[in-house]
């Protein structure tokens, strides 16, 4: 199967925008979804990724869920969407549940004890004065 038949959808921030620009000078067609949200959205929100015509925003992922062939999730978020999608028989490149490695800090450190590796000095902070 070559890259131009492959559909895929990048979920990520605007700081990922570039590598939706990147994937679409090989995929056949590129998705951009900005899953940051806010209470009261400004013009400039809705307008990420306007104007590139080699890749499509979309507003939700769900109105074109059967077209991507592939799922992209560059940063650490949407670990539950990503189990989702892959039930549903979706192919997904992402962290899924690793994201808590990068979250949960001082349980990657245990984690990483556990197994034996070396792990630098740290302190636990329980909230600030």
């Amino acid at each position: 199967m070559s890259l131009k038949d492959i559909t895929c959808c990048v979920y990520a921030p605007p700081i990922y925008m570039e590598l939706a620009l990147r994937l679409a000078r090989d995929y056949g067609k590129v998705y951009y979804f900005n899953p940051v949200r806010q209470s009261c959205p400004t013009i400039q929100d809705h307008c990420i990724g306007d104007g590139f015509e080699q890749i499509q925003c979309v507003d939700s992922i769900w109105d074109n869920a059967d077209d991507p062939d592939l799922f992209v999730f560059p940063d650490v978020q949407g670990a539950s969407l990503q189990r989702h999608l892959e039930g549903m028989g979706k192919r997904v490149w992402g962290s899924r549940r690793g994201d808590m490695l990068e979250l949960k800090r001082a349980g990657f450190k245990e984690v990483m004890k556990s197994l034996g590796m070396e792990v630098g000095q740290y302190k636990v902070i329980q909230g600030l004065d």
